[in-house]
Order: structure tokens, then sequence, then C-alpha cells
């Protein structure tokens, strides 16, 4: 997670679309997204801005693409995308239930 100060976990709490935790994720966000925007803020020193509309859409798009994600969804594979976003698997049978309801409309 890469949290080393006392107050690490609080400001580095799940945040976003993809309730990216710890300032390690934090820090490979704003790495990942200055890729393509240099001026992408640096979200470990503005934690608060991974939640900002001009923000979260971006930081979960490129964080979603860096870690495979879209061939885990190609796969339907719900436990290993979940593992790639934050390795936690509480609320998964919620997020496959998601995407049962999902799949049932688009196709």
């Amino acid at each position: 997670m890469g949290n080393t100060a006392p107050n690490d976990g609080y400001t580095y709490r799940g945040r976003g679309l993809l309730q990216l935790t710890g300032k390690a994720s934090y820090q490979e966000a704003t790495a990942t997204l200055r890729r393509d925007n240099p001026d992408a803020p640096d979200f470990v020193a503005a934690p608060d801005e991974f939640i900002g509309a001009e923000w979260c859409l971006a930081i979960a798009a490129a964080v979603w693409a860096a870690r495979g994600c879209n061939a885990l969804a190609d796969q339907d594979d719900i436990r290993r995308i979940t593992r790639a976003i934050n390795a936690g698997q509480i609320g998964l049978a919620d997020r496959m239930e998601w995407a049962r309801r999902t799949k049932a409309v688009w196709f």
C-alpha cells in the first residue's frame, strides 16, 4: 500500500470510481496519468483531487488499462479484476451480481 506516515491510512483511503486505496495507488495514478497529461495533479500531494469531476474518470480509465482489466473483463473474470484493482474481496458478490445485471441489459 505504501503507507508510511501515521495518517496515511486515512489520507489515502479508498477514493474514486475504483476505490483505489493506499499511498502507492495514488502515486501510480499520478505517474500513469502524467504519461499522457503532464498537467495532471500530484494525487499524493492533493488526494482530494482523486474524486474531483476533472480527474475521477481519467484515473479510473488509466488504472483499468494499466492493470490489464480489459482482457480480464473480456474473460468475465470478476475475481481477477477485483484483485487487479484493489486485492480485497469485500463486495465481490455484489460486483458479480451487478455484472450479471449489466450483461442482461447489454446482451
